[in-house]
């Protein structure tokens, strides 16, 4: 299945790139989203990304997502730069100093020690927003085997990604519903009403990777629909660009140009960010009914989880991530 095809080549030939982004970048961010019928692009390449992590030879560096692999397509590791051999993905990680792969190594440990914790406090629900290629319904269905999983995103990515799991496992599990939706567009009530999710469940939201592609309109509506719509006691973690960095103010954000011309090019720009500053990221999300437990960055990403065996750091996530963990009070 070519579905990528055309992308995968633009950004591997790097003037090319610049070339064509230029253009890009005029077309108002309205007419740019992930096409209808087409599968997610970043979606795809922070998969690629976790596969490669999850090859680490060093046990501490190592990605926990060993299913990630299998959900990269034979068309992203040819036509891209990422490849099954780890030494191979390293050259290109670091002759070009791809920050995104050590944010996203350092995202998935984040978020799965975060969720292992909600798990001994009576979780009952997780809630994937955006959930594309994420793999922990199926890597924590031993652990949790009561907790019901929903996943949802796009239709043509959601479709994918249940063919993708029939392959791996010859079914879907019992415990995973997948709701189709486009968060732009669609109420995320309505739709997970119709299947099944209960509001007054304590409940675990993963909103991964997605914050910066929707309108920030789209990004108010979920924030009050978690604290609404969720048990008390139940916690969200989603990551955030600052607003400046998604604006174009690369002098402060110097590792947001490139991001930002990558995922334009692909047609899924950043289109959102959330307030500047720690007090007032706390004060936008408070005033959406939910509390702030914490707000990390790339140093607290770094020391957290990318120091391997030898005691130095692996590398260094870009600094136009943070990651919130919040609760419903």
């Amino acid at each position: 299945m070519f579905r990528h095809t055309q992308a995968y080549t633009w950004i591997r030939n790097g003037w090319i790139a610049s070339i064509v982004t230029v253009l890009v970048l005029t077309v108002p961010a309205g007419a740019l989203a992930v096409r209808p019928g087409k599968v997610s692009f970043t979606a795809e390449i922070t998969t690629a990304q976790r596969a490669v992590a999850a090859m680490h030879p060093d046990e501490k560096l190592r990605n926990p997502d060993y299913l990630a692999e299998k959900f990269v397509s034979d068309e992203c590791w040819h036509y891209y730069h990422y490849s099954r051999d780890f030494k191979t993905s390293m050259k290109f990680i670091k002759g070009f100093r791809v920050g995104t792969y050590y944010y996203v190594n350092a995202r998935t440990k984040h978020i799965d020690r975060l969720l292992t914790e909600a798990a001994q406090d009576g979780l009952e629900q997780v809630l994937v927003l955006g959930a594309g290629f994420d793999t922990r319904a199926y890597r924590f269905q031993k652990h949790l085997p009561k907790v019901k999983f929903f996943e949802m995103d796009l239709p043509a990515t959601l479709a994918h990604k249940q063919a993708t799991v029939r392959q791996i496992f010859g079914k879907t599990p019992k415990n995973v519903t997948y709701v189709p939706i486009d968060f732009n567009t669609q109420d995320i009530g309505t739709s997970l009403k119709a299947k099944g999710y209960n509001p007054k469940r304590k409940t675990f939201i993963i909103w991964e990777g997605v914050t910066y592609y929707i309108t920030p309109q789209a990004v108010d509506n979920t924030l009050r629909f978690i604290s609404s719509h969720s048990a008390p006691g139940s916690a969200v973690v989603f990551d955030y660009m600052p607003e400046p960095a998604v604006k174009g103010d690369y002098k402060k954000y110097p590792t947001a140009r490139r991001a930002a011309f990558r995922v334009a090019l692909a047609g899924e720009p950043l289109l959102s960010g959330l307030p500047e500053g720690g007090e007032a990221v706390k004060g936008y999300i408070n005033e959406r009914g939910l509390e702030v437990i914490s707000d990390v960055g790339p140093q607290e990403l770094t020391q957290m989880y990318l120091i391997g065996s030898d005691g130095k750091p692996d590398g260094k996530p870009p600094g136009h991530f943070r990651i919130v963990h919040a609760r419903v009070p």
